[in-house]
C-alpha cells in the first residue's frame, strides 16, 4: 500500500492546522484502522498516530487518543518495533490517565519504561519515571512517589534542566500539598517563577493551578481564586492551551466561586466546562462538572435538580479514579426521594 506526501495539504499557521485536524478527525483514525490491518500498512500506522498525539490530547479528544494508540499498540507489536511499541504505551498511558482510569495508565506507563530501559534512552526514561511518580501521588502511594520526584529533581539540577526542575517541584509539591501546604506553595511559587522565565505557559499555567488548590486547602478562597483567574488569562493568551491544564484550571474557579458564595457565576462557569468536555468527549472531566453542578444547585436549595446532576456524575465516573467517589454515592443516597 504505497503512500506518499508529495500531494499533502499545507497549511498557514497552528489554527489552520487544528481546523484541519478537526475537519478530517474521523477520515484520520479510519485510515489508521485501515493502515493497520496490512503489513504494508504499518509504518504509516506508526507514523501517524503519534503525530496526532499532541492535536488529540490539546482539544482533550481522549476516545480518539486511546482508539489509535490500541492500533498502534497492535501494529508496533506486529512490526517487532520496540521504539514505536514503547511510544504508544506512553501515549496509550496519558489516554487512560486523562479518562480518569488511573491503575490502566500505570500500567502501560510501567511496560514502556521497561522497553525504553532496553533502548537504553536515558532521557526519556527519566520522562516515563516522571509519568510513574505523578500516577503513583494521584492513586495516594506517595512512599513510592517521592523518591522517584526527589531522584528526578536532582539528576534535573545536576544536568542544567530548567524545564525538569520545574517540573519535578511542581509535582513534589503536589505530594507535599496534604501534610504540608506552605511548602507546598512555595515549592509551586519556585516552579511558577521559573515558567516565567522561561517564557513556557504551560508551566506557569500549572503552577497557577496547583497554587490555587493548594489556597482552597487552606480554606483561603479568595487567594485561590486570583491564581486560577491568572492561570486563566494564560489560557485565554494560548487560545490552544492543554485542554488538562485548562479543564483543571476552570474546575478550580468553580469550586472557588462556590465557596464564596458567588452561586450564579459558579453555575455558569460550571456549564461551559461542562459543555467543553461534552464537546470533546471527556467523559472524565464533564462527570467531575455534573457533580460541581450539583453541589452548586444543592447549595441553592434545589435538591432534586442536584439528584439530576449527581447522577449523571455517577454514571460518568463510577469506574474511574475519581477521589471521593463514596462521597457522591452517599449524596446521591442522602437525597434519594
Amino acid at each position: 500500500m504505497p503512500y506518499s506526501c508529495d500531494d499533502a495539504t499545507t497549511v498557514a499557521d497552528e489554527q489552520e492546522a487544528l481546523a484541519w485536524c478537526d475537519r478530517e478527525l474521523i477520515n484520520l483514525v479510519a485510515i489508521a484502522n485501515q493502515y493497520a490491518q496490512t503489513p504494508r500498512g504499518l509504518e504509516p500506522v506508526l507514523r501517524l498516530v503519534p503525530a496526532l498525539f499532541p492535536y488529540l490530547q490539546r482539544r482533550g479528544r481522549t476516545s480518539e487518543l486511546q482508539r489509535l494508540n490500541d492500533i498502534a499498540v497492535a501494529a508496533a507489536r506486529r512490526g517487532h518495533d520496540s521504539t514505536a511499541e514503547a511510544q504508544a504505551l506512553i501515549d496509550l498511558a496519558a489516554s487512560h490517565f486523562m479518562r480518569g482510569h488511573l491503575e490502566s495508565a500505570l500500567s502501560c506507563n510501567r511496560e514502556a519504561t521497561r522497553l525504553i530501559r532496553r533502548l537504553g534512552d536515558a532521557a526519556w526514561e527519566r520522562k516515563a519515571l516522571g509519568n510513574t511518580g505523578m500516577l503513583l501521588q494521584l492513586l495516594g502511594r506517595y512512599d513510592e512517589s517521592v523518591p522517584v520526584y526527589e531522584r528526578l529533581l536532582a539528576v534535573a539540577r545536576h544536568e542544567g534542566d530548567a524545564q525538569g526542575e520545574a517540573t519535578y517541584l511542581s509535582r513534589l509539591g503536589s505530594l507535599h500539598e496534604p501534610d504540608n501546604t506552605h511548602l507546598a506553595i512555595r515549592l509551586h511559587q519556585r516552579s511558577l517563577d521559573i515558567g516565567t522565565g522561561l517564557d513556557s505557559l504551560v508551566l506557569q499555567q500549572t503552577a497557577h493551578w496547583n497554587i490555587g488548590y493548594a489556597h482552597l486547602s487552606l480554606n483561603q478562597p479568595e487567594a485561590a481564586l486570583v491564581h486560577f483567574e491568572s492561570g486563566l488569562r494564560l489560557l485565554a493568551n494560548a487560545k490552544n492551551g492543554d485542554w488538562h491544564v485548562e479543564s483543571q484550571t476552570r474546575l478550580g474557579a468553580v469550586r472557588v466561586l462556590h465557596h464564596l458564595d458567588r452561586n450564579g457565576p459558579a453555575k455558569q462557569s460550571c456549564k461551559e466546562l461542562m459543555d467543553l468536555a461534552r464537546g470533546r468527549g471527556d467523559t472524565y472531566t464533564e462527570g467531575l462538572a455534573h457533580w460541581e453542578y450539583g453541589n452548586i444547585l444543592a447549595a441553592s436549595r434545589q435538591p432534586s435538580k442536584a439528584l439530576a446532576h449527581w447522577r449523571q456524575a455517577w454514571d460518568l465516573l463510577a469506574d474511574t479514579g475519581a477521589k471521593g467517589l463514596k462521597d457522591l454515592e452517599a449524596l446521591i443516597g442522602s437525597y434519594q426521594p
